[in-house]
């Protein structure tokens, strides 16, 4: 089969399944209604009052300059540690304070303003998309774990792995920035800081939702149980169900875990899941990083490699408090 008859291939079994998702949406549309009503309710309660303040700072420090405070206070540490520009940091304390897809939308922003180039933000997408503290502390471990002291370990683990994650691909190039930061023009500053903010959070939803509904009617067709099964000898049934749907959607994983006895096994699951982020985070991530041309394969390998080793350190973390 040659390359254009492939391409053909992939578009004709694409379209077949997203004909097969509309069809069985219209064929139980009273459930899936409300399970994307759900997804909505998700997001309306819990990501957007927690990220849309620090999704419009977020926009604020990169828009006023403020960031180059940043690229100056770190450039020796970034380039010890991760061989990276100072910037590098930046992007990282904001991907760690607001979390997805923050730093995505960063590095998209600073490709196409011309100020990073291609291999840079490949580099810089590799170590910088993560959760942040609102959605660890507070969704996962304080509402559906009831734990504030397990919300220190899964957010002290999922930094950790992400810091690991950027020294393993350390040693891709990274040749400073190639323009200055500029500062926006002060009269557009705060209108284009709440409008990136609500027009990144409103896409979000989107993707919560109808990611959240996709997750149910997977469980409803029995479409994720080859996967369970795989998984089983591993994690056991119940843990495998819960981490298969939290490779859809991050939430739908991790409040399934809440509802079994959470021993190591099932935290250091959880912490998986929101390293791994879901299928809804890819897509929310790469729709920013796709403008800065870098490839799915390199954002999929250092998620994968994200998701191995944050469990071996939540489960050090959790013998150790």
């Amino acid at each position: 089969m040659n390359k254009k008859h492939f391409n053909l291939f992939v578009r004709i079994f694409c379209a077949a399944i997203l004909f097969a998702v509309m069809l069985l949406y219209v064929i139980n549309s009273k459930r899936y209604a409300q399970a994307t009503l759900i997804g909505l309710k998700l997001w309306a309660t819990t990501v957007l009052p927690s990220l849309l303040p620090f999704f419009f700072f977020t926009a604020l420090f990169t828009a006023t300059g403020v960031s180059v405070l940043f690229i100056k206070a770190f450039k020796r540490p970034a380039k010890i540690l991760f061989n990276a520009d100072g910037i590098l940091i930046y992007i990282r304390i904001m991907s760690l304070i607001s979390g997805y897809p923050v730093g995505a939308k960063i590095i998209s922003d600073l490709y196409l303003g011309g100020v990073i180039s291609k291999e840079q933000a490949k580099k810089y997408a590799l170590s910088t998309s993560t959760s942040g503290p609102i959605y660890v502390v507070g969704t996962v471990a304080i509402s559906l774990f009831n734990s504030p002291k397990l919300g220190a370990v899964l957010l002290i683990s999922h930094y950790l792995s992400s810091l690991l994650n950027g020294i393993i691909f350390r040693k891709l190039p990274d040749n400073g920035l190639i323009a200055p930061l500029l500062q926006n023009k002060a009269d557009s500053v705060l209108y284009n800081a709440m409008f990136n903010a609500v027009t990144t959070l409103t896409v979000l939803g989107g993707f919560i939702a109808v990611f959240y509904t996709l997750s149910q009617m997977a469980l409803d067709y029995n479409i994720l149980s080859p996967l369970i099964k795989v998984l089983s000898p591993v994690y056991g049934d119940e843990l495998s169900r819960a981490f298969v749907l939290g490779l859809i959607e991050c939430t739908s994983g991790c409040k399934a875990i809440s509802v079994l006895p959470l021993t190591d096994k099932a935290v250091c699951t959880a912490a998986q899941i929101i390293a791994f982020g879901g299928v809804s985070v890819w897509c929310q991530t790469m729709a920013y990083l796709k403008k800065a041309n870098v490839s799915f394969l390199w954002f999929a390998i250092s998620k994968i490699v994200q998701t191995i080793t944050v469990y071996p350190i939540c489960y050090i973390l959790l013998k150790a408090v």
